[in-house]
């Protein structure tokens, strides 16, 4: 038997404006029961721009909302931000993570509200878990993506 996790996880958490802290802790407590001993998984958070996530306790954001800038980081054309970053400084610094290869599995936990039909790579990866009281308006659009509303 082998040690060697072979499937990567990205899970990332819709922390713009619109999403209440209070539904992101209970979209954190879904995201946190994957079984890391068998899986890589990588978690963050993402609004316009999407950052380390380490420990939970600080959701970063709270901006507009790009589903594409998640893809963008998962391409390596943008970097993750440190869990420390501030919007309003000049000193920011990417995070140390790199994402190395498009995940086997994206999971993004969100309200749904994007605006318009977001354009991914590899949308059959992509799995949108929406809120009670978001909108798949946008997500159900997405072609071969897997779309669950809570």
């Amino acid at each position: 038997e082998s040690d060697v996790k072979t499937s990567l996880i990205f899970n990332t958490w819709d922390t713009s404006g619109s999403m209440d802290t209070e539904i992101i802790a209970e979209l954190i407590a879904i995201g946190k029961t994957l079984p890391e001993e068998y899986y890589e998984v990588v978690y963050s958070w993402f609004d316009t721009e999407v950052y380390d996530a380490p420990d939970f306790t600080k959701p970063q954001g709270r901006g507009g909302t790009s589903f594409e800038c998640v893809d963008q980081v998962l391409q390596g054309k943008k970097k993750i931000f440190a869990h420390d970053y501030n919007r309003y400084s000049n000193s920011n610094k990417p995070s140390s993570r790199e994402i190395t290869r498009y995940p086997d599995i994206v999971i993004m936990y969100t309200d749904g509200d994007n605006f318009h039909v977001p354009t991914i790579s590899f949308p059959e990866r992509w799995i949108f878990i929406v809120t009670e009281k978001g909108t798949t308006k946008y997500v159900d659009q997405v072609k071969g993506a897997t779309v669950w509303k809570l």
